[in-house]
């Protein structure tokens, strides 16, 4: 599912990184 979000240009790549390494750690 996160990575659904990193996917979207809306969101700041910034952000991205941040929740991808969230899902790693679940």
């Amino acid at each position: 599912m996160m990575l659904h979000y990193a996917d979207q240009p809306e969101m700041q790549p910034r952000p991205s990184l941040g929740w991808t390494f969230l899902e790693m750690l679940y």
